[in-house]
């Protein structure tokens, strides 16, 4: 019969995943004393860069396969990938508007240049100098003569082949799930568009867009429950706002023309499942005796904004 191994006390181990996140800042805050001491500014205030890398790939996207050019380029980006062939380095750097490879020789740069650029790590940012070519696979690339560190990134950035996966960590960290993931910018990019086509529409209408107040006195949002955050003056005990129409309303009677205000709303519950607690919503309101809306007035509207400010993708 054999005995039972005496219980050990429990010890708290971190995932491995987040050991190598410590274990990587800890070094990149070691090369940032160490670029310190060397005289260099890891966060230095200023470059000029005369393109984006959208507008390169636009002027030059027409060069064939391994043809180069003495045209002069300053960049700058996000160093997103980098892979070290001895003497010579392929990078990708990425900005607002695209991304562009970075070839990297020691033929050009030196050894001690190039060195340099290898212990870049991946997510730092830099600025560019050199001149336009295309590799002998046709990809259009800069051929670095001069860089320059921007900013020193301590965090590493998820994996490069899995990406961030975690959906949990991607509504909480959205500056990270924007960093890595194409389809999150591409949602932004929409939703940005579609406000400013919905502004287009009622400026284009008569309506004003006015700012109202998050904090009201008086509840709003039909059989929604508001949310009361605590206030140092309990006795005006404000909500948060579950509906924009009241103070557009007020403004449309006084100002005698159309008034729309777009924004947040929140409520603690929902009575049917059309409402939602939280939500971002736009109504414009026009002035009436009684400043409200009629159904196939609201119909008609959004059918029309629906038919010219309706975002396709690219």
């Amino acid at each position: 019969m054999s005995e039972s191994a005496p219980d050990e006390p429990a010890v708290e181990v971190l995932p491995d995943d987040a050991t190598e996140r410590a274990s990587i800042r800890t070094q990149r805050l070691a090369k940032l004393d160490r670029l310190r001491e060397q005289g260099t500014d890891p966060y230095p205030y200023r470059f000029d860069r005369d393109r984006t890398l959208g507008e390169l790939r636009d002027e030059f996207g027409a060069l064939e396969a391994g043809e180069e050019t003495e045209v002069a380029v300053k960049v700058a980006g996000r160093l997103m990938l980098k892979r070290d062939q001895g003497r010579l380095t392929f990078g990708q750097l990425r900005d607002r508007s695209g991304e562009v490879q970075l070839f990297v020789s020691a033929g050009v740069l030196g050894k001690e240049r190039l060195a340099e650029f290898n212990d870049l790590d991946r997510g730092d940012w830099i600025g560019v100098e050199g001149t336009v070519m295309v590799t002998k696979k046709g990809e259009l690339s800069v051929k670095v003569t001069a860089f320059t560190l921007l900013a020193k990134a301590l965090r590493p950035l998820p994996d490069k082949w899995k990406g961030l996966s975690d959906v949990d960590v991607r509504f909480r960290q959205r500056y990270v799930d924007l960093t890595v993931n194409d389809d999150a910018r591409r949602v932004f990019e929409v939703r940005v568009a579609a406000l400013d086509a919905l502004r287009q529409v009622l400026r284009a209408r008569g309506y004003l867009e006015v700012e109202t107040p998050m904090l009201h006195l008086q509840q709003g949002g039909a059989t929604a429950g508001p949310f009361v955050p605590p206030s140092n003056a309990p006795a005006s005990a404000p909500s948060l706002r579950s509906a924009l129409r009241l103070p557009p309303s007020a403004c449309s009677s006084a100002v005698s023309s159309g008034c729309t205000r777009s924004g947040g709303c929140s409520a603690t519950r929902a009575s049917t499942p059309a409402t939602t607690p939280s939500s971002r919503c736009s109504r414009p309101t026009r002035p009436t005796a009684t400043t409200t809306c009629t159904w196939t007035w609201w119909s008609r509207w959004s059918r029309t904004w629906h038919r010219n400010c309706a975002v396709r993708p690219p």
